[in-house]
């Protein structure tokens, strides 16, 4: 299982070093653990998504992991505004029938919603400290293996169980799964809250330059 990265990622500035760690990840993410099909395939890219953002945490701090899953909010929108007719494929999973061509459905959708439930469980277990082991001991268990989204809610229940403790199950059974794995429409069935520090620049930025042209 190779990665394989264009020679325009080096660009020597490091601007894109976000889609290094991203086709990187995807030794562990996608590769080692793999979704079983296409109904799945937020494990791959979800997963991928936020191991991304928590790279960019280590390499330039928390504001740059909520500047970039604040862009991600973007393109989510757009995503899920283009499957205003067809809602199925707002899902993150998404239950294809025979015939139908699951590239049809591939969006920003598996990512960001993706890496927002992941980011919000994150949250929910109680942080990195709580969240990491957890995250070493899913790849180490399915690394070789092509799992489903079941596979993986299983996985995680037993881990928390056995390892954490009984607030952390308690929250997990709070969660509101079906919400996460088919609800349909524009918003994420629980906004998570990020680190904005580097967004208002910009945004004054963008208000100044459209006011301008009044």
């Amino acid at each position: 299982c190779l990665s394989f990265l264009t020679p325009s990622l080096l660009t020597g500035d490091r601007t894109l070093v976000d889609v290094v760690v991203h086709e990187a990840t995807h030794s562990w993410f996608g590769n080692g653990v793999t979704s079983a099909e296409a109904s799945h395939f937020w494990l791959n890219e979800g997963w991928t998504n936020y191991i991304e953002r928590l790279l960019q945490k280590f390499l330039h701090g928390e504001p740059a992991r909520g500047f970039s899953f604040v862009i991600g909010q973007a393109a989510l929108h757009e995503a899920l505004k283009g499957y205003a007719n067809t809602p199925k494929y707002q899902r993150l999973v998404v239950d294809f029938e025979y015939g139908e061509d699951p590239d049809d459905a591939y969006s920003s959708v598996p990512y960001e919603k993706g890496s927002n439930f992941i980011y919000y469980l994150e949250g929910v277990l109680g942080g990195l400290d709580a969240f990491l082991p957890y995250v070493r001991d899913y790849v180490t268990t399915f690394t070789g293996r092509s799992i489903t989204t079941w596979d993986w809610k299983a996985h995680l229940f037993g881990y928390f169980e056995k390892n954490g403790t009984p607030e952390q199950v308690a929250a997990l059974n709070k969660v509101d799964w079906n919400a996460w794995f088919y609800g349909e429409g524009m918003q994420l069935p629980v906004q998570p809250t990020y680190d904005e520090s580097l967004v208002k620049d910009p945004h004054d930025l963008a208000a100044k330059w459209d006011a301008s042209r009044a």
